[in-house]
């Protein structure tokens, strides 16, 4: 899960995309709008992508 636009300042989009292409393991990278915290907001649109998104990828490697 990647914020497109992460405040944080070791948070850069681009050192972000570098860490997952490093992860050998199962992954799926979802980009969220909004800040470093935004998917924290119940009830937005950031917050359901990030929870489908997980509930998904949790599913394909786990199986249903």
């Amino acid at each position: 899960m990647i914020a497109t636009d992460d405040q944080q300042p070791v948070c850069e989009l681009l050192t972000n995309r570098r860490c997952f292409d490093l992860i050998n393991a199962p992954k799926q990278l979802t980009e969220i709008t909004g800040g470093h915290f935004g998917l924290a907001y119940r009830d937005t649109e950031p917050y359901r992508l990030a929870t489908s998104a997980t509930i998904k990828f949790l599913h394909s490697v786990f199986g249903s």
